[in-house]
């Protein structure tokens, strides 16, 4: 069975706490009883879109297509069919 999904709620406060409070990825896991992998996967996320979002606003011309942009899913485990995309 897949792990449930955090909520939004969760995400914006584990940001919240990062950003505005400035605990550690520590701290933030202990509070919201998550793994510090956890916390550190949403900060980085949340960077990244940060990034891309001021590089839309400055320079639209140059966004990569959704085609050029890697995908965060994680990979499937064991070998797939070939010509089968695991997604």
């Amino acid at each position: 069975m897949p792990t449930p999904r955090m909520k939004l709620r969760m995400i914006k406060e584990a940001l919240r706490l990062k950003y505005d409070a400035r605990l550690s990825h520590e701290r933030i896991a202990r509070a919201l009883h998550i793994s510090k992998g956890v916390v550190a996967k949403y900060v980085l996320t949340a960077a990244c879109m940060k990034q891309f979002m001021h590089a839309v606003r400055s320079h639209p011309a140059s966004v990569p297509s959704a085609a050029s942009i890697p995908s965060i899913r994680p990979k499937q485990n064991g070998p797939t069919p070939e010509g089968v995309s695991p997604f």
